[in-house]
């Protein structure tokens, strides 16, 4: 197989998919924009790129090339001794004898087996298997996690000193690795294993990177490298889970009063919360946990109004004890809550929320009673609760403390795991520290001699778990619950049953979405975005959604009874990529609108979703943002908007960005989780034979914009004003406008009246008649246009169609008739001349520096210098070419041959444009006796003012045929205020 191939090459395959003759295949590939390259050779003409060919048109010529190497023939080669090498072929490999199958190249015919008899293909992330053999009986595999991580990126810059088809760079803990790189203007991704547009190799011990471009990157471009590291994700498929079934109440009763009955069982729970009876477990918190399954189970309870104390900071014994004044209360009803301070919590380094006993902190704020206590970042809160025997115990069932005549006594303070981050230094190239001013001259070469520094990357390495104190935080407010008498309020109500299963992970840890499969009760059961599910069907991937799951907390609730739980899949992060904004690109635009939706899991399972309008805005409940569908630039923020009263306590909370009483409240999702979905638009290429214009430079959908960030616009309204019929010398004539910019009088077909026949006041906004004045050649009545512009610079331009001016307009505009006008800036225009020179013979190069040796003669311009005027001058190269001692002719680059003179007159040659000289040189110039040879020739150039400008009238087409007249008005603005 080639990696080029020419159009006649492409014609005698025969392949079904393309013409048989040359002249067919070359304009299937100019309409289809194959990639080419001139011919290496004799012969010329172009050679197609094979990974630019259609991708059947590529498989078609793979197919034909091994069924060539299967059957073709091929002469014996000997390899060693007598044993010979043989290419097998299809049909000689059951005829083979036992001596050739000896000699045979084995390594080769088991090549040429794997290729014709390959099974099918394995999508290791979607879990996809796509077989050629329906004789497949059982699949087995081994479950894994795979997690989408933001990408750690790099780039190389290419330009003339570094472009090459190979790169090699060393990448600091690389795990999955993508590259991205532009040729011809068009981006190419390779990815480890492909072999389409080039190729990858990563060697995961060394962390170096091979890249290999099918194609030459374009100079000015880049290539970009992804890769994502698994430092910070942990396998805890090992960890053992707790499963109980769980009823959680609505509200939180006496623990003593709670009975549950069901078909075929009761049991009560006692002050202390244990449930006894037909089934047992333990009550805390409204919620309770059972050891075995039941259904259809009805709770009665007695609730009411539990008192709530809120202690702010209290002190201390010897003991480093705290002691809480509760008062009376119903033993096995208190609740005790407050805050602790990890020590040596490094927010940056763990990147996670800190989690204990399901409460979550950071910058959290507690308020009750109208006090409030704020606790920064890697504050955790700590839950006790009375056993009913005296004893305080935490959400392990440790003794922490007792209550001695209603008096809570407890040592606030515990030890909890912390993970620490590891960091590495990778070096990632050098620069130059310094460049000393002294040389070293060696072999006749000068050096200068300089110094080098490396360039090193910190790079995040993974984490170790270090123990860490966990004090009572300063300014900590311990809030109490607790019933004061048992209560009376009797209610009875049927309550669903659901399985828990809890994973007990690590502080700081978080469960990556899509890594939880385990098998209970027979069945296999696997999460995706904050859902379990069950009973896959693998023939259409559709499966039975049983639960959710709380990825901060590692808890799992389920449908499905209770069993015997085995964990296969769970994979945990300190750091899970987490956000709370997000911008992005579409890989292809512009898109069409109302066509993006996205999607995320926020921390606690949450599916959010939206959907941008016909204006390019998201606005959900947690979604609010803005895409710009012509370039596919979105930026999305999650949360919503809320009071802000009440919140002024909050880490997120900023005055300034109070709106109306409102603030923002960010909600943060899953980074891995985020997806989007849309419509991008593609436009078939322009044809130049039809619009008769080079479309080389055209954008791909043929529309080119005529208002850019920065450019110079003109705000134009014009009032046409009837002035009637009658008119007599010296009238003046007040306008319905004052302070214009331009005034034009036109007569009743068109014609612009003299500006000589009358003047103006353009600030009062009147006109004044001349003496004499003389109308009749115009056709009456007349008019006045009168104009108000101003020139302005766009700031930035929507999609809507919205200018943002830079600076405020000097007056307020009608809406009606009032233009936007883009302008064309010529710059400063000056006719000039270069200053001539004398060459012994033309050469016929239009070079602006002499070739050859320079004469005795020249152009005394000095004293006679060259006159242009801005109505004769043009851009042109001159060449005055001398046939005798005194006459000459003259030619122009662009012009050829203008006219033969001599030396005895002015040169001062016609344009037929302007009827002006193009230039004037005096005689005197020329010298009175000078002794000018045959084929001496004078060169030099001059420049016009003429400002070329190219109107084009574009209409969009439409069925309806167009009616009515179409126009523009071109004005000119100069140095001048009168032209």
């Amino acid at each position: 197989m080639n990696a080029y191939y020419t159009a006649q090459e492409l014609a005698d395959l025969g392949l079904q998919l393309l013409p048989k003759t040359k002249m067919g295949v070359f304009k299937k590939a100019k309409k289809e924009n194959w990639l080419s390259r001139p011919r290496t050779g004799r012969g010329g003409g172009l050679e197609y790129a094979f990974n630019s060919l259609p991708k059947a048109v590529q498989d078609e010529i793979t197919t034909k090339h091994l069924m060539a190497q299967v059957k073709g023939d091929a002469p014996t080669q000997r390899v060693s001794g007598s044993e010979k090498a043989l290419i097998a072929t299809e049909r000689d490999v059951a005829d083979l004898t036992d001596k050739d199958r000896t000699t045979a190249d084995s390594r080769l015919l088991m090549a040429l087996l794997v290729t014709r008899y390959a099974m099918g293909e394995v999508d290791y992330t979607d879990g996809h298997i796509s077989l050629n053999s329906m004789y497949v009986r059982a699949v087995s595999f081994r479950p894994a996690s795979s997690a989408d991580v933001v990408s750690d990126t790099a780039k190389i810059i290419v330009s003339e000193n570094t472009q090459s088809y190979n790169y090699i760079v060393n990448l600091p803990h690389p795990s999955t690795v993508s590259v991205q790189y532009r040729s011809q203007g068009k981006w190419y991704r390779l990815t480890q294993g492909s072999q389409t547009h080039g190729s990858i190799n990563l060697n995961p011990q060394t962390g170096t990177l091979s890249i290999t471009c099918s194609e030459l990157p374009d100079i000015g471009s880049a290539i970009v490298i992804y890769w994502g590291s698994s430092a910070t994700f942990i396998k805890r498929a090992d960890l053992v889970p707790s499963v109980k079934s769980v009823i959680r109440l609505p509200t939180t009763p006496d623990p003593s009063s709670i009975t549950l009955s069901w078909s075929g069982g009761s049991a009560t729970v006692n002050a202390q919360g244990v449930i006894s009876g037909d089934v047992t477990g333990r009550y805390s918190d409204s919620v309770l946990t059972l050891d075995s399954a039941i259904t259809g189970v009805t709770v009665g309870y007695n609730t009411g109004d539990k008192i709530s104390q809120n202690h702010p900071t209290p002190a201390r014994d010897l003991q480093g004890n705290v002691s809480i004044d509760i008062g009376d209360f119903v033993a096995g009803t208190l609740q005790l809550t407050y805050p602790v301070t990890v020590e040596g919590y490094d927010e940056i380094a763990l990147g996670a929320v800190i989690s204990t006993s399901g409460r979550k902190g950071r910058n959290i704020t507690q308020s009750g009673d109208g006090s409030h206590g704020t606790y920064g970042a890697g504050t955790v809160f700590i839950t006790l609760t009375d056993d009913g025997k005296g004893n305080l115990i935490d959400s392990h069932g440790k003794t922490v403390g007792k209550i001695t005549g209603g008096k809570a006594i407890f040592n606030p303070d515990t030890t909890v795991s912390i993970p620490k981050a590891k960091y590495g230094k990778d070096k990632i190239g050098e620069k130059v520290y310094s460049q000393t001013e002294t040389e070293l001259t060696w072999n006749n070469i000068t050096y200068a001699t300089k110094t080098y520094q490396d360039i090193y990357r910190t790079s995040f390495a993974g984490f170790d778990y270090v123990p860490a104190g966990a004090t009572l935080a300063s300014n900590a407010v311990i809030t109490a619950s607790y019933y004061d008498t048992h209560p009376a309020t009797a209610k009875s109500e049927p309550v669903a049953v659901s399985t828990s299963i809890k994973f007990v992970i690590n502080t700081g840890e978080l469960i990556i979405p899509s890594s939880v499969r385990f098998v209970m009760n027979g069945k296999s059961y696997f999460d995706k975005d904050g859902s379990i599910y069950t009973n896959l069907n693998t023939a259409t991937g559709q499966a039975d959604k049983i639960g959710s799951i709380d990825y901060s907390t590692g808890e799992l609730i389920l449908s499905d009874p209770i069993g015997a739980v085995s964990v296969q899949s769970l994979t945990t992060s300190v750091s899970a990529g987490r956000t709370d904004s997000i911008s992005f690109i579409t890989p292809s635009a512009p898109i069409r609108p109302s066509s993006l939706t996205i999607s995320a899991t926020t921390l606690d399972g949450k599916k959010i979703s939206a959907t941008a309008n016909a204006k390019g805005e998201f606005d959900s409940e947690y979604i609010l943002g803005l895409v710009d569908v012509e370039y596919g630039l979105a930026s999305v923020k999650f949360g919503k908007w809320v009071n802000a009263d009440g919140h002024e306590s909050e880490s997120w909370y900023n005055a300034d960005a109070v709106v109306d009483g409102q603030i923002f409240k960010p909600a943060h999702v899953f980074s891995s989780s985020i997806t989007y979905s849309t419509v991008a638009y593609s436009y078939l290429p322009v044809d130049s034979t039809t619009i008769r214009i080079d479309t080389v430079r055209l954008p791909q959908d043929g529309r080119v914009p005529i208002f850019r960030r920065g450019d110079t616009i003109l705000i134009t309204n014009s009032l046409k004003q009837t002035l009637g019929s009658a008119h007599k010398a010296g009238q003046t004539i007040q306008l319905d406008r004052t302070d214009l910019d331009r005034l034009c009088i036109t007569d009743s077909t068109g014609k612009a009246v003299n500006a000589e026949l009358w003047d103006y006041d353009l600030e009062a906004g009147s006109i004044t008649w001349t003496s004499p004045l003389d109308l009749s050649d115009y056709a009456l009545p007349l008019f006045a246009t009168c104009t108000w512009e101003e020139r302005n610079r766009i700031h930035s331009v929507d999609i809507d169609g919205t200018l943002t001016l830079i600076f405020p307009t000097k007056r307020d505009y009608p809406l009606e008739d009032t233009y936007v006008a883009s302008v064309l800036i010529g710059g400063n225009l000056q006719v000039r001349a270069s200053v001539p020179f004398t060459q012994r013979n033309w050469t016929n190069v239009w070079q602006d520096t002499r070739i050859g040796d320079e004469p005795l003669n020249r152009l005394n311009v000095k004293d006679y210098p060259i006159v242009l005027t801005d109505d004769g001058a043009i851009d042109e190269k001159w060449l005055i070419k001398f046939t005798s001692s005194s006459q000459f002719e003259l030619y122009g680059q662009t012009l050829g041959f203008v006219l033969k003179t001599d030396t005895l007159q002015d040169l001062a040659p016609i344009n037929p444009s302007t009827k002006k000289p193009y230039f004037t040189i005096p005689k005197q110039a020329f010298g009175a006796d000078t002794p000018w040879s045959v084929q001496e020739v004078v060169r030099f150039n001059t420049w016009g003012t003429l400002l070329p400008v190219w109107v084009i009238c574009a209409v969009q087409p439409s069925a309806d045929n167009p009616k009515g007249s179409d126009g523009y008005t071109q004005v000119l603005f100069g140095d001048t205020t009168e032209i």
